[in-house]
């Protein structure tokens, strides 16, 4: 498998490796114990700043690699809305319109938008 790498980030990396070896050599010159040891602690966490410092101000991203330029989106997005819809549905399809339930004599609810003059139980059909 092959990982592709920018250039300017591989340079960031070889940089704080490089800070935290000397940080490390740094450490191991100054110390008191005997044999000699040098600060793997000091040296990852040097190597560390730097790799965030330098990642931060070169602006060094994994997002820049995600989708190539030579293709384009899969899906597209349309952000235009018809009038009267209140930005909902697409252009050119109305939404349909639910129907007004309204209480009949009976008290039990009725599909039609006022109350029938037949009584309970009947039902008119809507006209359109």
């Amino acid at each position: 498998m092959t990982v592709p790498i920018d250039v300017s980030a591989a340079l960031i990396f070889l940089t704080s490796c490089v800070v935290g070896y000397a940080v490390y050599r740094h450490t191991r010159e100054t110390s008191t114990a005997l044999p000699k040891v040098g600060d793997l602690g000091t040296a990852f966490g040097a190597g560390l700043a730097t790799l965030t410092a330098l990642g931060f101000l070169f602006g060094v991203t994994a997002e820049r690699h995600e989708t190539p330029t030579s293709q384009q989106p899969a899906t597209t997005m349309s952000s235009s809305q018809t009038p009267g819809t209140g930005g909902a549905g697409t252009v050119g399809t109305p939404l349909p319109v639910p129907p007004q339930v309204v209480p009949g004599s009976g008290g039990s609810p009725s599909a039609t938008p006022s109350a029938s003059s037949e009584g309970p139980g009947t039902a008119q059909a809507p006209e359109r």
